[in-house]
């Protein structure tokens, strides 16, 4: 009974063996024809993945740079109102002040629509810097509302005081704060 056994399993053994022998290049050509296919659908995917990741890298370095214009206009515009140096017979305060206004308006309407594609700490330090210019021409501002006859000695002071700490500011600490935006913007666009 054991050789029956034994027999059966040999004889099967053989049958297998010589049908992986006849069948084997059948077998391995199949075998080789879908690791093609798979492979050829991983690189498609992968391309698509390459074009997709360039195109936004694109898109943000466009981003990038309009944003970075808009936010130097920004700093111009409030740099040339605090300025100390006033050209005889150019623009008053109170136009210069509106190209602030203009200059505000501009780069947080395209900052609002675009801090999207920025990651969350530039985004917080491109806040900052806003905010700070913002606070500084602001409290310049102040003093220039309304037409005033009488021009009190502490309003005198309240203005020349927002107007030097401005000035400070927009010297001193802006141009930091800007540099390490930039720095931001650099790591950002390189690829």
């Amino acid at each position: 009974m054991l050789e029956n056994i034994l027999i059966a399993v040999g004889s099967s053994g053989l049958t297998v063996g010589l049908l992986y022998a006849i069948f084997r290049p059948t077998i391995n050509h199949f075998l080789a024809k879908e690791l093609a296919k798979f492979q050829s659908s991983l690189d498609e995917k992968l391309d698509e993945q390459r074009i997709r990741f360039s195109s936004l890298h694109q898109k943000r370095a466009d981003i990038l740079g309009e944003l970075y214009g808009r936010l130097k206009e920004y700093e111009i515009a409030v740099r040339v109102f605090l300025d100390p140096m006033e050209v005889a017979g150019g623009p008053t305060k109170e136009e210069l002040l509106d190209d602030v206004n203009k200059a505000i308006n501009t780069f947080q309407g395209y900052f609002r629509r675009h801090r999207i594609y920025l990651p969350t700490a530039l985004c917080q330090q491109v806040d900052s810097a806003y905010d700070e210019m913002r606070g500084i021409a602001g409290r310049f501002a102040l003093f220039l509302g309304g037409k005033r006859t009488e021009q009190s000695a502490p309003y005198e002071k309240g203005k020349i005081e927002a107007w030097s700490e401005g000035w400070d500011k927009m010297t001193e600490q802006i141009p930091k704060a800007l540099v390490e935006v930039e720095q931001e913007f650099r790591r950002l666009v390189e690829v």
